[in-house]
């Protein structure tokens, strides 16, 4: 696949011109942004090669996963020389602002992980499928409980397409299910503390809970830390999004049973191929919506190589 991305074609660039491609993410220092990172620079440094060109790119972002914090990244950025943007939005309306400033500008914009309400406004919007991975979830968990008991969910924060999808799926595969009873959506925004005590109340408050579906790491990390300190390991199925460099050790002992893994090195690949392709002619060849499925990676099957090659790391690209 990254071979693929690579070999597309140079359209009408200019030899030694500098293209300047801005990557903007919510919660900047976050591994699964840093993967992203590397998988747009890894193929903007095979374009150079290839077309004899010189990518700039420039990676910055929000300290929190929230609009408020990621408005300014954005905004600064208006002033700067960006022919193209990447960005992961950290609210479906909340950053619209300065997005149709830089569409007014004539900036081609390309959605990663999250999107926009705007979508008007987009060149792409590449993602990972969060509907089936939240389906996926359902039937793990489901098929833990044999169809029965109590089940908890933890997400972010409400506006969070990406987490919103995951959420919407488990609960639409979890009907599957009639024997479990499901609790309301509880939101850890995106801090492990959170997660861990709002799971730890609902562990004391309900004898029969059987899972904890999660739909991001932190929810993961956290869920994880409160069936442990309550003894329940191994009783109550934990099943998370992503593989976070702490979720990996929770995944290979067992306190967490699963993690639907997304592919954020690939994302930040074909962001910036697209966004190359939009800065010289080649629109045709630039999807309004790419849907990535995701890895599920389980506790026996964890240490596989074809599987860990998933993991999201500093230096993973993919």
């Amino acid at each position: 696949e990254t071979a693929a991305v690579a070999a597309a074609g140079c359209g009408s660039a200019i030899k030694g011109k500098t293209y300047n491609i801005a990557m903007v993410t919510a919660v900047v220092s976050n591994v699964f942004y840093l993967t992203m990172r590397n998988g747009a620079q890894m193929v903007a440094n095979q374009i150079d090669k290839q077309c004899g060109v010189k990518i700039q790119m420039s990676y910055q972002g929000a300290a929190d996963f929230t609009a408020s914090s990621e408005m300014p990244v954005l905004t600064s950025l208006l002033a700067k020389p960006v022919d193209a943007l990447l960005v992961v939005p950290a609210d479906l309306a909340g950053d619209n602002a300065p997005l149709k400033e830089f569409a007014a500008k004539g900036v081609p914009i390309i959605t990663l992980d999250t999107t926009s309400s705007d979508k008007a406004i987009l060149d792409s919007a590449i993602t990972s499928d969060g509907f089936g991975g939240g389906e996926q979830g359902a039937q793990l968990i489901g098929k833990f409980a044999h169809g029965k008991g109590v089940v908890a969910v933890n997400s972010i924060a409400a506006g969070v397409t990406t987490t919103d999808q995951r959420v919407a799926g488990f609960l639409a595969g979890i009907k599957k299910f009639p024997g479990i009873k499901v609790l309301p959506t509880q939101y850890n925004n995106f801090s492990i503390p959170t997660a861990d005590s709002e799971v730890g109340a609902q562990l004391l408050a309900n004898p029969k809970l059987v899972g904890v579906f999660c739909a991001n790491e932190t929810g993961g990390e956290g869920g994880g830390a409160a069936v442990v300190a309550a003894g329940k390991k191994g009783k109550v199925d934990i099943v998370a999004f992503d593989a976070d460099i702490p979720e990996v050790p929770l995944l290979k002992n067992g306190t967490i049973t699963d993690l639907i893994v997304q592919r954020p090195g690939y994302e930040g690949q074909l962001g910036m191929r697209y966004a190359f392709d939009m800065l010289t002619g080649q629109k045709r060849l630039v999807p309004k919506k790419v849907t990535l499925a995701n890895v599920v990676a389980t506790t026996k099957n964890a240490k596989s190589a074809s599987i860990s090659k998933y993991y999201y790391t500093s230096t993973n690209k993919d």
